[in-house]
């Protein structure tokens, strides 16, 4: 990602090297850039606070939902003391899977640490399928033969 004026790093927004590998994968140019908008709006814009499994204790995660159902849901937290910047995009989720964790967390199903464990599991399988799809694979991990 360049240091364009789009750069989540010039709005002291960082970006981990997963989600950047990602970003530079969507081949279509207009959701790329969406999602980066969405992305850079991180400041302006209220997250909704997301329970993630494996999370370090006491870290507050946050989950902003672009308006457009074909993007992935953005995952991001402030940064901790000793990081730079002032907030770090950690994932990308499908609307599936955070939709499904979304409900656990209402049921009060995360406080059991096998379902944490299998939320976790599936949430970073899904993230795959769900970039797959925004450049062009399907869920096998095949690009589709044009």
């Amino acid at each position: 990602m360049s240091m364009a004026a789009d750069s989540p790093r010039a709005s002291g927004i960082r970006v981990t090297r997963p989600v950047i590998d990602e970003l530079q994968k969507i081949t279509d140019a207009g959701l790329a850039g969406t999602l980066r908008r969405y992305i850079n709006s991180i400041p302006q814009l209220e997250g909704t606070p997301i329970d993630i499994p494996g999370a370090p204790a006491g870290t507050q995660y946050l989950a902003l939902v672009p308006d457009e159902p074909e993007l992935p849901v953005i995952v991001y937290r402030p940064t901790l003391p000793g990081e730079q910047g002032e907030w770090l995009v950690t994932a990308l989720l499908d609307r599936d899977t955070y939709g499904q964790q979304k409900q656990a967390e209402k049921r009060g199903l995360l406080q059991n640490d096998a379902v944490r464990a299998g939320i976790q599991a599936a949430a970073m399988a899904a993230v795959g399928i769900a970039i797959g799809i925004l450049v062009g694979r399907d869920a096998t991990g095949s690009s589709p033969k044009i």
